[in-house]
């Protein structure tokens, strides 16, 4: 699971990092006031103190191909999950190590 954990943490500073490059606008979201080391920290807690993680998303390799993932992992590092490209779907399951 700390091999998720750090994907995850990754994940969400790659996110709080792009959201930081908007515009000068106010809004009424949770990082408003807070510096990036803060919700750095913030994120790395949350994902520490979860009970579960999901990871889901999408990548596109150089050639164009599209690969996706979406995978739940727990404290028992119990894993299910489906890896999907070009067509064709892998279902992941790891119920003990």
């Amino acid at each position: 699971m700390k091999k998720v954990v750090l994907v995850a943490v990754s994940v969400s500073l790659g996110a709080v990092a792009l959201a930081g490059c908007g515009g000068n606008g106010g809004s009424d979201d949770a990082f408003d006031g807070k510096s990036a080391d803060t919700i750095a920290a913030d994120a790395v807690k949350a994902t520490r103190d979860a009970e579960s993680v999901r990871i889901a998303g999408t990548a596109r390799q150089p050639g164009g191909n599209e690969i996706g993932l979406d995978f739940h992992v727990d404290e028992q590092d119990r894993c299910k999950g489906t890896m999907t490209g070009q067509g064709a779907k892998a279902d992941v399951l790891q119920v003990e190590q």
